[in-house]
């Protein structure tokens, strides 16, 4: 009996290290360094200047408009007069976390020092050529809350399976 109850007790400790989550602060992420989720088309604007273009677009799943800014390489979405997703293909404009600054093109390993367990659980997608390799940072409100945000809330990151290169990092909702 201690013997199950040992082994089961293991093979619990183990699961849980082997596949823990990672989180990162959806309120420390920044476009920038300085339009923080929730900034308005104003605080956008007055930060990057105008967009290149707007268009109007429809979030089925939530079922509102939304306003999608685009800017050099970089779209910016905007639900209820504030920022709720991003998708950048291009290094002119970044994405910080804390000290922690990450660009398209630069090496995927550049998230290691800041997001050390979803670097690790990176996947490479080697067996389909058709989907990219990608990194995931589930994310979560702790500056407000000790609520989690839904975790199906996250930034992902695409890049190159040869050069290692960010090829896009974009926020998603599923």
């Amino acid at each position: 009996m201690r013997t199950i109850l040992f082994a089961t007790t293991l093979f619990i400790i183990i699961n849980s290290l082997t596949y823990s989550q990672e989180y990162g602060s959806k309120s420390q992420f920044k476009v920038n360094g300085v339009i923080s989720f929730g900034a308005t088309k104003s605080e956008i604007i007055s930060t990057l200047g105008r967009p290149t273009r707007e268009q109007n677009g429809y979030n089925e799943m939530d079922e509102i408009d939304v306003l999608i800014m685009w800017y050099r390489g970089c779209k910016l979405f905007i639900e209820e007069e504030k920022l709720v997703s991003f998708e950048f293909y291009d290094p002119t404009l970044y994405i910080q976390y804390g000290s922690y600054k990450f660009r398209v093109n630069d090496l995927i390993s550049v998230f290691k020092p800041a997001f050390p367990i979803s670097y690790n659980q990176r996947h490479m997608n080697l067996d389909n050529p058709d989907f990219p390799p990608t990194m995931v940072i589930n994310l979560k409100d702790i500056a407000n809350s000790t609520e989690e945000v839904p975790i199906d809330e996250f930034i992902y990151i695409e890049f190159s399976s040869s050069s290692l290169r960010i090829t896009s990092i974009s926020q998603r909702t599923y």
